[in-house]
């Protein structure tokens, strides 16, 4: 579903956190998260930028995530 560029809801905000903690707080190139995505790299910074409102609970998950491996 993240990958399909659909626009439900759900992949739309998921699409933006992934794109925020990718570029924004990891530092990474969008360009290859995008291909990863199925998007264009301009579309992430896009997305990051929807991502950074929320980006509170995007940090949260990342820490989650990171807990556990």
């Amino acid at each position: 579903m993240l990958a399909g560029g659909g626009r439900r809801p759900a992949a739309v905000a998921a699409r933006a956190g992934i794109a925020h903690l990718w570029t924004e707080v990891l530092g990474r190139p969008g360009r290859a998260i995008a291909m990863v995505l199925g998007t264009r790299p301009a579309a992430v910074y896009k997305a990051a930028a929807r991502g950074r409102e929320t980006a509170t609970r995007w940090r949260r998950v990342l820490a989650d995530v990171t807990k556990e491996t």
